[in-house]
């Protein structure tokens, strides 16, 4: 997550800055002059009569009230406030570890997913494994125009195990070789039954998807080798989560390559935070897959501060087909 920079931020985001403040407050109550509204201990009768009354409790609330009219009236910042409360300390007294602290920002976490390059299947060829399908002639220049797109290597890559994913990902490790490079079980979804669906192109194979999504079963299992709808969220929020696991010292960067409905499935996770599978869900992610499909070579840039994914921009290099695997 992005800082904003607006200047109170500080006061949301950075909870030893907000303690320090409220230390220096406490210092404050005992030192600060009281506002003119508070001095209740003097009361003017009319003429030039005066008299002495009681005075009026501090409450907590009109302490509260004290101390943020103070705070408009001296216009300091969150520096100042540690300062201030640091040199109003007792001499000879240990500073607390609060103060000693800098506030810093959590390093971010910068995932870059793109999509593999136009395979066989995309162009309408018959396939037998899904595993094993190539890229065409059109889909080696995506994968190098991707790997074009980083000015500097990125820190680590990830890749799919599937042959059109890792030969997307073969530009940017030739270009970027000491790149370390792990492989994912983020493998496409497979929901149709590799043995039926062999030797089959996707015109063929149109109905069967058809019918398997018209039936928004998240638990329905086509067949050996198939997966369920369920059990591929679950696969893709296992990805998430052992990313979120990535951290450093410094601001790290990603290179994912793999495959549209999984890539689909990861930014349909951060955007609505999906919790319950159920039928509605499944309708929901097939409607977004159709509307707003990720093409061959194009993608997006997640990222992760710590507590929080998001998604930063759009990491689109051009128009590409977009159907099957």
């Amino acid at each position: 997550m992005t800082n904003t920079g607006a200047s109170l931020s500080c006061l949301r985001t950075k909870p030893t800055a907000f303690l320090a403040l409220s230390q220096f407050f406490a210092l404050k109550a005992h030192t600060m002059p009281c506002p003119a509204s508070h001095r209740s201990d003097i009361a003017v009768r009319k003429g030039s009569e005066r008299a002495l009354r009681a005075p009026r409790p501090l409450t907590k609330s009109r302490t509260g009230i004290a101390r943020r009219r103070y705070f408009k009236r001296s216009n300091f910042d969150v520096r100042f406030a540690l300062r201030s409360c640091a040199e109003e300390l007792p001499p000879g007294s240990p500073l607390p570890s609060m103060l000693a602290q800098t506030p810093t920002h959590a390093p971010l976490l910068r995932l870059a997913c793109f999509r593999h390059g136009e395979s066989a299947a995309n162009a309408g060829d018959a396939t037998d494994d899904p595993e094993s399908i190539p890229l065409t002639q059109n889909g080696r220049p995506q994968a190098v125009a991707i790997s074009l797109r980083f000015a500097t290597a990125p820190n680590r890559l990830i890749c799919s195990p599937f042959l059109r994913a890792r030969q997307t990902a073969a530009p940017t490790l030739s270009r970027f070789p000491l790149t370390p490079t792990e492989t994912w079980p983020i493998q496409e979804f497979t929901y149709l039954e590799p043995g039926k669906c062999a030797g089959t192109a996707a015109m063929h194979r149109r109905p069967w998807v058809e019918t398997y999504w018209d039936t928004s079963d998240p638990t329905h299992v086509d067949g050996p080798g198939a997966e369920s709808f369920a059990a591929f969220i679950q696969r893709v929020r296992a990805a998430l989560c052992r990313l979120a696991t990535l951290r450093c010292s410094s601001d790290f960067t990603i290179a994912m390559f793999g495959h549209g409905q999984f890539f689909q499935a990861m930014r349909w996770l951060i955007e609505t935070g999906a919790v319950n599978i159920d039928a509605n869900g499944m309708r929901e992610f097939r409607l977004l897959d159709q509307r707003r499909p990720i093409r061959n070579g194009d993608g997006f840039v997640a990222t992760f501060d710590g507590h929080l994914w998001m998604l930063e921009q759009c990491a689109e290099t051009h128009q590409g087909t977009t159907q099957g695997a």
